[in-house]
């Protein structure tokens, strides 16, 4: 018996490969702030953890009267550093008795010191204040 000839394999076409190229340098990064939402959450020099525009923060602002301001449209420390202290008044005033009794005098500067990430003096601030008003 005669043994077939064994198969012709052919060669595969040789491939070329691409020239490697360096990579460009990268371009180097912008620096920017991170990026703040609303559930980021700030830890305070006490270590009390707090959320960005919380305006519970502010001594005398409890959740009741947040609602309030926020219907009002004052939904930031911002918002409540620029509004004049005869709006935030009225706003209670409005809401009732209740209310009424609030004094919103020291709550622009609690907002201020807030929105400038000012945690220190504001927690030094606030230790000053009972219930939101300064002692004398």
């Amino acid at each position: 018996m005669e043994e077939a000839p064994a198969p012709v394999v052919e060669a595969a076409p040789a491939v070329e490969e691409a020239p490697v190229v360096a990579a460009a340098a990268p371009a180097p990064a912008k620096e920017e702030k991170p990026k703040t939402s609303k559930s980021q959450k700030i830890t305070l020099p006490s270590g009390k953890k707090i959320k960005l525009d919380d305006l519970k923060v502010v001594e005398g602002i409890g959740p009741k009267i947040e609602g309030l301001l926020n219907a009002a449209d004052i939904k930031t420390w911002a918002d409540l550093a620029d509004a004049p202290q005869e709006k935030v008044q009225a706003i209670l005033d409005e809401a009732g008795s209740r209310y009424r009794m609030h004094n919103p005098a020291t709550w622009a500067k609690q907002a201020v010191l807030a929105r400038d990430e000012k945690w220190a003096e504001l927690e030094e601030y606030q230790d000053k204040l009972d219930g939101g008003k300064e002692v004398e």
